[in-house]
């Protein structure tokens, strides 16, 4: 026979921030988005008290990668949880034939909707101007791809237009990737966003015209401090002076890590016969920051910042998604350089192929204040004092000049140990021919 409970057993006799606090690590926010919602929506739907303690947690971070998540979630948004979306990631694509879900209706949805996020602090708006068919199978998976060639056509730059002109006054931080620049400016021009903190444009911008009508579109954004540049953008270098004119950075990225990354993608040819001035804009963005930086990432090969730049302020370097080629030495040399003297405390080296074991000679040189250092898909080979099979299962099948020696291997590690750093260092073993 069951022990009856006293009345005042239950949970709901408990006061809601008790209960809050006793359940919230079942619907914490985590990298398991999808099965997090589903712990929220399970709460939400034990009663009534449950659902006003836990709603909050349903739409306060708002992500939809499948466009027809997105319509719906738009419709019945004005009606249900607007007041508490603080993160909002959306990607929107045309799908063919399906009425309501061309771009032009889901922004104009998109517009009336985000005129009542009181609170949203962050939105990622992700526009893929190409039709899609129903059953693509690929329609989920627009986690990042290039940035699409396709222009908006005129009624479609209308709409996100007036999509910018409403975006609430406290957004921190905004993201928007696979559409054209040219599409973007005239919202941008528009936006008064004084908050604003964190701007991230991956779009294409190949063929950027030197208009200088369209210069101004970070003046509604004066307390900026991060911004995120692609590398395919060829601007002209009086375009790009005008639009970042007396503009400085604490954090400056560039380069998007891709679902397909393509090599040709990091080059700059000559336009028209002359010399693409890609790098002399960048360069010129960093220089013009260097007292204020304080983190800095390189995703790609093609930067070469002047090593007469110096950093002091930098804390945090991050280099990410680089193929060392035939020149991986001079290649990393040039990269570093600049940040030689500054007061790095974070170093990481992530996903680049080929990192040349002439790293261990500026490691040793300098960063002495470094308290933690990354690095992936370092490559090494096994010598007789490694233990037996210590390579498995990552062995790869790389020439012996791919490779790091065995001893410079150790040298790094024991570096790491003797000066107190936290090393995070991700071994691959080749094979030796």
């Amino acid at each position: 026979m069951t022990t009856p409970q006293p009345e005042n057993a239950y949970i709901l006799t408990l006061p809601n921030e008790l209960i809050d606090e006793i359940l919230s690590p079942e619907v914490r926010s985590g990298p398991d988005y999808d099965n997090t919602k589903i712990g929220i929506i399970t709460f939400c739907s034990v009663c009534k008290r449950f659902r006003d303690i836990f709603l909050w947690r349903l739409y306060q971070t708002i992500r939809y990668h499948d466009v027809r998540d997105v319509r719906p979630f738009l419709e019945v948004l004005p009606f249900q949880g607007a007041k508490y979306v603080v993160h909002l990631d959306l990607v929107l694509y045309p799908i063919r034939y399906i009425f309501g879900y061309d771009l032009f209706n889901m922004l104009d949805l998109l517009h009336r909707s985000i005129r009542i996020l009181t609170l949203l602090e962050s939105l990622r708006l992700d526009i893929r101007p190409t039709p899609r068919n129903l059953e693509d199978s690929g329609i989920s998976t627009l986690e990042r791809a290039p940035a699409d060639v396709t222009p908006l056509s005129p009624e479609i730059v209308n709409s996100l237009t007036w999509v910018f002109r409403t975006l609430p006054k406290q957004l921190l931080s905004l993201s928007l990737s696979g559409f054209c620049l040219d599409d973007a400016i005239p919202g941008l021009e528009v936006a008064k966003l004084p908050s604003l903190r964190f701007l991230s444009l991956d779009l294409n911008g190949l063929e950027i015209p030197d208009d200088f009508r369209h210069t101004h579109f970070l003046q509604g954004m004066p307390r900026l401090e991060t911004i995120e540049l692609p590398v395919q953008w060829c601007p002209t270098s009086t375009w790009f002076r005008r639009v970042f004119t007396r503009r400085t950075f604490k954090h400056i990225k560039v380069g998007f890590r891709g679902t397909w990354h393509s090599a040709a993608a990091d080059t700059h040819q000559n336009h028209d016969g002359s010399p693409c001035e890609w790098n002399t804009c960048i360069a010129g963005l960093f220089e013009q920051s260097s007292s204020t930086l304080m983190t800095v990432d390189i995703g790609t090969i093609s930067l070469v910042i002047p090593a007469s730049v110096s950093f002091p302020a930098v804390t945090s370097l991050t280099i990410l998604d680089i193929e060392f080629g035939p020149e991986a030495d001079s290649e990393l040399s040039a990269l570093l350089a600049p940040f030689f003297k500054s007061p790095l405390q974070t170093l990481e080296i992530l996903q680049c192929h080929d990192i040349p074991a002439a790293f261990v000679d500026h490691f040793r040189k300098h960063w002495p204040d470094l308290k933690t250092l990354r690095m992936s898909e370092l490559t090494t080979i096994e010598d007789e004092y490694d233990p037996p099979g210590i390579g498995h299962p990552y062995e790869r099948s790389l020439g012996e000049d791919d490779a790091w020696t065995a001893a410079t291997r150790r040298e790094l590690e024991y570096l790491c140990e003797l000066r107190g750093v936290d090393a995070s260092l991700d071994w691959e073993y080749a094979e030796t021919p």
